[in-house]
């Protein structure tokens, strides 16, 4: 008994193979698997598919075995890149006694096209010898083109009914073209194609994805989408052509909240598989509503499942959606796949359909195809490529178009815009945003800490803490509440011509507000602005047209109303800022002030420069820059900046390419006149040249510098600044310059440096105490005892210790401290061991000493009071 089931199986086997195919050319040939016989010279498989590949006018066949005719289903896919014509055409051959398709044979042909406007149609033919007979025209003109791109579908019943479908853009929408009854052959042997052409058209033939054998049976239709065409219609779209007459019943369609059937439900000439529904009750804007949709069928009258559905009638407004995460470096592996993405999150309560959104990443555009994203939901966007590796870490949506280095490792723009091109969300993020040096050289993503600050750059973003180097498609693993309660700041003016004024805050401010130009206002008689245009898209800087022009040699002073506010809703806090129209720098004008060539670690190389001439300069029009000594010429140039910067009179400006890691070493800096470049000029920690010049290259102050400037009892100088003793000194004298003093942490970015000496003014060496009783009880009254000093020159070191009255040491304040040339020392009353020291009369012993073997020494004597 198991022997005969064998031999029924093998005998078997051979019949099915006879009797239908399947050929998608995947194997790159057309010679096996199913083997075709023909013209096989003017044919080629070109990326997976078959091909005419001929160099004349001619005709071309190819053909393979196929015995089945009866109860069958044909399916191929045809290109013709032409506007088929009686010489341009190809056939389709369903049934053949005879392998040969350029002679006599008996079967059935599909035409595509013929000659005439109107005769860009499929053509069913019978062919008996050579006659040939037109049995059935196509209903649509579908081939009208110049690349024409086909998907056809034939069905013959058991007796002899042939119905034809066609998609005329290549898909599976396969639409009616026409019926017909003929069952004069019954039976095949081959299957084919056969190309007619001219020389033009010789290798603009396509065929693929052909399939002959069983009639598959349909599945009913599904709703595909629902998409929402005005406050009162719908369109429903089905992945399969629908029924008329089902389609268009109203009852078949009901929505909730009080809006209930259509009034019209129609189906698009366009489109069949559409169906248009028009409600008297209009839908309101961004609220969730429920369709049930029931009692439609398919062409072939199968009736789809009952449908439970939800659309929005949606419109953005700003941070509906924002960025989450970015994984701009995925390399090295850390636990994700090596691919960059970027996420976003839903911040609604609504689901929001991001088809025909774009995102903007540096200059490029791209769009973003249909995908939802829920309520408090994510959503991951990427590259085609990566879509396979990332499609299991939730709601993964591909880009078409999108490069594999979209998103800068360094950081770039990220602008998102929903379908009618207004900003929802954006983002400039940095590779500092780390703040996790080993996370930042790749396999670590940037987390937003909360979604719902929505305006906050660095201060709301660092490396993800999550064990695989980021979580994309769930909760951020530093996910925090981080509100912004952070008050704006005006920071400071930009002059682009004499009518023309650029604001810079500190923030993103309202975008409304600062459009108001009643909420800005000009001294000397200058008035309000007359257009106020805020700068897309973070809305940190507002461009003012003024009423009236600036005169030269006034400072003016521009205040802003405090009914401004940020992103988040705090009032500003610092409204004023200063403008003048500026001049041109000449030699001199603007000094290089203190340079840091040395950084210590974790800091930054800087370069300060201060204003000692008496008109304003806009630092546009300059460059920072190192120089060949052997050329004469500028290298490493670094513009300062690429917008109006002001530096007025007596101003100070510290140029770094990092002012966070500035600011982190030198605490006491002024940071609100710290300014990032995107690279400092070539500065080594031995010696180099820093030049300062005007775009034109002409210089305005050069300093060479060397370690040897730096006092000699130095053991390093790793992050010791060295400043210029006063501004009037030559910079090429090494003696204008000197070490920056222990007591202000060895620099003064942005502020009057620690060596400062005047040559203008006459000051003598003195110390004095103040006050010189006092009484550390806590009380706030003469709590400390102060030392101060003042000295005629920079590069003493000092030692101040205190003594008791029997000559012994109770504590030492300072031990070779390099000072300033003023400042002070404090005694709060305690000694060395952290004990109050007893009330009496105390010495203060202060020895100074320099490099030019300068030693002097004073004693001054105060009193520690206190109550019996």
């Amino acid at each position: 008994m198991k022997l005969k089931n064998i031999h029924f199986v093998l005998l078997f086997v051979p019949m099915i193979i006879s009797a239908q195919f399947v050929d998608d050319f995947s194997n790159g040939n057309f010679t096996e698997d199913p083997p075709w016989v023909g013209d096989h010279e003017l044919f080629v498989v070109d990326n997976g598919m078959l091909r005419l590949f001929d160099d004349d006018a001619g005709m071309a066949w190819l053909s393979t075995e196929s015995q089945i005719i009866i109860n069958t289903q044909w399916d191929f896919w045809v290109r013709m890149a032409f506007t088929p014509s009686d010489n341009n055409h190809s056939r389709v051959y369903l049934a053949s006694n005879e392998a040969d398709l350029s002679g006599p044979l008996d079967g059935y042909f599909i035409q595509v096209g013929k000659t005439g406007g109107d005769m860009k149609r499929l053509f069913f033919y019978r062919q008996q010898g050579e006659e040939t007979v037109l049995l059935m025209t196509g209903s649509m003109n579908l081939a009208s083109g110049t690349n024409n791109i086909l998907r056809i579908r034939v069905i013959r019943d058991g007796v002899g009914n042939w119905a034809f479908y066609a998609d005329p853009s290549g898909g599976n929408m396969f639409l009616p073209q026409g019926s017909v009854f003929d069952n004069i052959i019954t039976g095949t042997s081959w299957f084919g194609v056969r190309c007619t052409y001219t020389a033009s058209n010789s290798r603009r033939f396509y065929f693929d994805d052909f399939r002959v054998g069983d009639i598959l049976p349909e599945d009913p239709p599904q709703v595909e989408r629902i998409i929402v065409d005005s406050p009162t219609s719908l369109d429903v779209v089905f992945n399969r052509v629908v029924n008329t007459e089902s389609a268009t019943q109203i009852s078949n369609y009901f929505v909730d909240r009080g809006v209930g059937h259509p009034l019209i439900a129609s189906k698009d000439p366009d489109f069949p598989n559409v169906v248009r529904l028009l409600f008297v009750e209009a839908f309101e804007l961004n609220q969730l509503y429920h369709i049930e949709i029931s009692g439609v069928q398919s062409v072939d009258g199968q009736e789809m499942a009952p449908y439970l559905g939800y659309f929005v009638y949606y419109a953005s407004n700003r941070f509906d959606v924002v960025f989450n995460e970015i994984m701009a470096n995925s390399r090295p592996v850390v636990g994700l796949p090596p691919h960059d993405w970027v996420e976003l999150y839903n911040t609604t309560d609504i689901p929001i359909n991001l088809e025909g959104w774009t995102l903007k990443h540096g200059t490029t555009i791209r769009e973003i195809p249909e995908a939802v994203i829920l309520p408090a939901g994510y959503l991951v966007l990427t590259t085609e490529e990566a879509l396979p590796f990332l499609a299991h870490y939730g709601n993964i949506a591909a880009i078409p178009g999108l490069s594999a280095n979209a998103f800068t490792i360094g950081g770039t723009l990220l602008v998102l815009r929903d379908q009618l091109g207004e900003m929802v969300s954006y983002v400039r993020y940095s590779d500092r945003w780390y703040r996790d040096q080993a996370k930042s050289v790749g396999g670590w993503s940037l987390e937003k800490i909360d979604p719902y600050n929505f305006c906050q750059g660095a201060e709301n973003w660092r490396a993800s803490n999550d064990v695989r180097g980021g979580s994309p498609g769930i909760t951020n693993s530093i996910r925090a509440g981080n509100p912004n309660t952070v008050r704006p700041d005006l920071v400071r003016a930009g002059v682009l011509d004499s009518v023309t004024v650029m604001l810079h805050f500190s923030e993103p401010m309202e975008e409304d507000l600062l459009r108001d130009t009643s909420l800005y206002s000009i001294d000397h008689h200058a008035g309000n602005p007359i257009d106020a245009i805020p700068v897309f898209p973070e809305f940190s800087s507002v461009q003012l047209t003024l009423g009236q022009s600036l005169q030269p040699n006034i400072i003016y002073e521009l205040t802003v109303s405090d009914l401004l506010v940020d992103c988040a809703g705090n009032t500003i806090r610092n409204n004023t800022t200063r403008l003048a129209v500026p001049g041109s720098a000449v030699p001199d004008d603007i000094v290089i002030n203190e340079i840091l060539f040395n950084p210590p670690e974790g800091g930054a190389r800087y370069v300060e420069l201060y204003n000692r001439s008496a008109m304003t300069v806009d630092l546009f029009d300059l460059l920072l820059a190192s120089f060949d000594t052997l050329t004469h010429s500028l290298i490493t140039v670094r513009y300062v900046s690429e917008e109006s910067y002001l530096l007025f009179p007596g101003d100070y400006l510290l140029l770094t390419n990092d002012t966070a890691a500035v600011s982190k070493t030198f605490p006491f800096g002024k940071t609100e006149r710290f300014w990032e470049l995107q690279g400092m000029p070539r500065m080594t920690n031995a010696d180099g040249v820093v030049v300062l010049a005007t775009r034109g290259h002409v210089i305005i102050d050069k300093v060479v510098y060397n370690e040897r400037m730096h006092l000699p009892f130095f053991a390093n100088n790793k992050g010791v600044a060295l400043e210029r003793i006063h501004p009037d000194r030559r910079s090429a004298d090494e003696s204008s310059w000197h070490s920056a003093a222990s007591a202000v942490g060895y620099g003064t970015p942005g502020y009057r440096n620690s060596q400062y000496n005047s040559q203008h003014e006459t000051v003598f060496a003195n110390l004095h105490l103040e006050p010189k009783i006092f009484s550390p009880d806590g009380s706030g009254i003469d709590d400390v005892l102060h030392i101060y000093y003042q000295l005629e020159e920079p590069g003493f070191v000092a030692n101040v210790r205190i003594f008791d009255q029997r000559g012994r040491e109770v504590k030492t304040l300072a031990s070779g401290v390099l000072l300033s040339t003023s400042g002070a020392f404090s005694w709060d009353g305690s000694t060395n061991a952290g004990e109050k020291a007893s009330i009496g009369i105390y010495a203060v012993y202060v020895e100074l000493f320099n490099v030019k073997g300068r030693v002097e020494r004073h004693r001054l004597a105060a009193v520690l009071a206190g109550r019996l």
